[in-house]
């Protein structure tokens, strides 16, 4: 109805697109940020341990390279624990910031998170609450793949109108809308749309497209 009631071209288009930003995994184990495996004599208490999921970022003090390197190394003899130092985070995270990423980040598999209302070695997550978590990688987990419901005013083609994207990978929903409005996407941003536009109109792309690594 705004569409409609507004004063647009005859070649105008209003797109609403509706959308989640992840998905989600179970969540069934709890562990404590600092459970012995995690933290070792080189993350002290003078290591900022932050949380959420199955994240966790470890903040140092200035200086201590070694001490970062030696807890990644520590962290990597974990089964199934990824550890990196921020420099060396891959790309697909899209994770790494000056500010807010630790000097070290942990990444726990799915089904495990991390709570400082775990005790001891772990704690069932149902019993803090915990039921579903996000943060891993959509390329390797295909559950934080999302929803998406494209809707366009005038009306799609008719062969495009009930198309089944499936589970989508919420990193591509911002070359998605920039290449609906005939822009260019940011710079930082994956750059394979799930639809592009084509002589004013919009074809699907392969659903298994994947940006590439930057």
């Amino acid at each position: 109805r705004i569409f409609r009631q507004g004063r647009c071209g005859p070649d105008s288009a209003f797109w609403l697109l509706i959308s989640s930003d992840h998905g989600m995994t179970s969540a069934t184990r709890a562990v404590h940020p600092r459970r012995p495996a995690f933290a070792g004599r080189d993350t002290g208490r003078d290591v900022e341990i932050v949380s959420s999921g199955p994240l966790a970022n470890l903040h140092f003090p200035e200086g201590t390279d070694q001490r970062q390197r030696a807890t990644v190394r520590r962290l990597r003899n974990i089964e199934g624990v990824r550890a990196w130092r921020r420099s060396e985070l891959p790309p697909s995270l899209e994770y790494g910031h000056p500010d807010r990423s630790g000097d070290v980040v942990i990444l726990l598999p799915p089904g495990e998170v991390f709570s400082f209302r775990a005790s001891g070695q772990a704690t069932a997550a149902h019993l803090i609450g915990l039921r579903g978590m996000h943060g891993h990688d959509s390329d390797e987990v295909p559950a934080m793949q999302t929803i998406l419901r494209i809707h366009r005013e005038p009306p799609l083609p008719q062969d495009l109108r009930g198309l089944d994207l499936g589970k989508v990978d919420a990193r591509r929903l911002h070359a998605t809308a920039a290449a609906l409005l005939s822009i260019a996407p940011a710079e930082s941003a994956h750059s394979v749309p799930l639809l592009r536009m084509d002589a004013g109109r919009p074809h699907a792309t392969a659903r298994d497209s994947t940006p590439p690594s930057r």
